[in-house]
This record gives structure tokens, sequence and C-alpha cells, in this order.
């Protein structure tokens, strides 16, 4: 299977309305992301703020020319932060009272997974966001500046450990980068019979090239494949592993031969096993393309593909993973 001696860190943070009544915006991931960004930007030396404000611009930018629905929108960088990110918002309502709770998850990964750099750059920018009802977005009942920062947890394997409870950090934890995977099982004997992957959050992946890693333009499919589904984990993780301008093949070329085996196995089993039915649907005119849904396949998945598509709903995959796109659970 794939390499999974990768960075990465998750947190879970655990948010408390403070107001009477709060409303979420219909994008609170990067409602999020463009306000955290620019928090820690503004609190950055220059020379280091220069890459966060170079990249927000541009998503404001992209954001006002949807908006005001121009005829071209011009392309912009995927990600609006200068490090490797992931924001995934907790699937949950739109309107919150006081006293209730909302989760989201924060994860760093490759050469970002730096618990120094949560603490001592993202986490003052939260609560900055969490204190101050002057910053961001302009409209009633806003979420920022009306929560508290109730905990923080970070993964270790499938548990979670409070690193931050009742306002205060525990210093004395150390948070590694590859603790993520500690004692969990990727193997398929911790698995039932599978044939359905339902979608968490919105997403958009291209479909399966000729040979790994040459992927020209393709274009997204409405209901990915499974070849597609795998194709794209492998560019998730060659992206996290070896830097954004690599490619699949790349990876695929760099791991071991009982690894390579395993991946071709994999995909021999997924370009046999077809669609037989989905509700996807089209999720957002923000993103063209973004689509949401559940699809089932004909047979359950083989084997083989579970550690893969467990690896791809941690790591997200297609575009917009920083926004928290691109996850699923398989049932």
């Amino acid at each position: 299977m794939l390499n999974m001696s990768f960075d990465l860190i998750r947190y879970l943070f655990v948010l408390e309305v403070n107001s009477t009544l709060v409303w979420l915006p219909k994008w609170p991931a990067m409602e999020l992301s463009l306000l955290l960004g620019e928090v820690i930007a503004d609190a950055l030396p220059i020379v280091d703020a220069r890459a966060w404000k170079k990249s927000l611009s541009a998503w404001h930018s992209y954001c006002s020319d949807v908006a005001r629905k121009k005829a071209s929108v011009k392309f912009v960088n995927r990600n609006p932060w200068p490090i490797d990110a992931v924001i995934f918002w907790y699937p949950a309502k739109r309107s919150y009272g006081k006293g209730e709770r909302i989760l989201f998850e924060l994860k760093l990964l490759g050469r970002s997974a730096d618990h120094e750099l949560f603490v001592e750059v993202i986490l003052p920018a939260m609560e900055q966001i969490a204190m101050n009802p002057y910053i961001g977005t302009k409209y009633k009942n806003s979420l920022w500046g009306h929560f508290d920062i109730s905990s923080v947890y970070s993964a270790r394997g499938s548990s979670w450990k409070p690193i931050l409870k009742n306002g205060k950090l525990d210093l004395r934890r150390k948070i590694i980068s590859s603790q993520w995977s500690n004692g969990l099982k990727f193997g398929p004997d911790s698995f039932n019979s599978l044939d359905r992957i339902r979608w968490l959050s919105p997403f958009l992946v291209a479909p399966a090239s000729n040979k790994a890693g040459r992927t020209g333009n393709r274009k997204s499919m409405p209901v990915p494949p499974l070849s597609s589904i795998l194709e794209a984990i492998a560019e998730r993780v060659c992206y996290v592993t070896l830097g954004k301008y690599s490619t699949a093949m790349d990876f695929l070329n760099s791991i071991e031969k009982d690894e390579l085996a395993s991946w071709r196995e994999a995909m021999k089993y997924a370009d046999s096993n077809s669609i037989c039915r989905h509700n996807i649907k089209k999720s957002s005119q923000l993103f063209s393309g973004l689509r949401m849904g559940s699809q089932t396949f004909k047979t359950p998945v083989h084997e083989t593909l579970i550690p893969f598509l467990s690896l791809g709903s941690i790591l997200h995959i297609g575009e917009y993973t920083h926004f928290g796109c691109g996850t699923y659970t398989m049932v």
C-alpha cells in the first residue's frame, strides 16, 4: 500500500457561542480561512507576510468576481495560504444559540506540520477572531467575535488528546507529526463489506488518466469512478510527500516494489468495479464543478483498495482541499 510515513498534525477545535444568536456563512471554512489568513499576515514581520498577503489578495479578487457574476473569472491558486493546511468544518446547521458548540478540524501537512507554528502563529490569530467582533465580514449575527475557544485537541491515532482546555494551553504535551497514524488500522480486516462512498464535503475529482501522473488538462467528472478516486489519492499523497511540482508518477517511481504491486492490484480491481447508482448533484456556484452526494458500486469494494481509500478520506482529495473539500466515508 502507499507509504504513510509523511508528516501530518490534526487539531480539533471546539468553539462555544457566547452570543444570543449567530449565523454561519454558507462556506464557513472559506470565510474562516481568509479571515484567519489576514490576521496571521498582519501579525507577521513584513518579509514573512508577503507570501500570505499575495495569496489572500488573489482570493479576495476571485470571490469578488464570482459574487459580481463576471463573465470571465480568472484562475486562482487553490490554496489561499502559503503553507499546506486543511480546514474541515464539520457538517452541521447554520444557526446557533448561546452555549452551543461548533466543531472544525485544522490539518497541517508535509513541511507545514509544525506544532510550534500552530502555537505561536495560528492559535493566537484564532483567539483574536474569537474576541474581536469587528474582525471579518460585516453582517448581522456573524460568528466571528462571538465565540470562545472551549478546547483544542490533537489527534493520536483514532483518539483526541486535549492540548487546550478552559483557556489553558498545555505546553508540556509534545505533538509530533507522525502521531496521527499511531494505532490506526488501514488493513481490510478492520472493515466490513463496503460498496458505497458518501461524500462528507463537496468534491471535484478529475477522471483517471491512462498513465498515473500524466494528468494533462483533464476535466472533472460528475461521478468519479473508483479508478479516478484512487489516482486522486496517489496525487494527494505525492503532493504531501514530494511537493506541489511532483506528479503521481514521481511518487509511484519512488515507492517500494511491494507497494507498487499493491497499487497496481488495487487499480485493477478499481477498473473492474463500476457505479450502479448515485445521487451526486451540483453543490456550489462559488467553486465551479463541486458536487455532493453518494455513489454505490456494483460489487463490494475489494479489500486491496481499503487502505488507499482510508488514507484518502483523511488527507482529502481533488481540488479545494484547503477548504475541507474532497473527504468521504465508506459505508
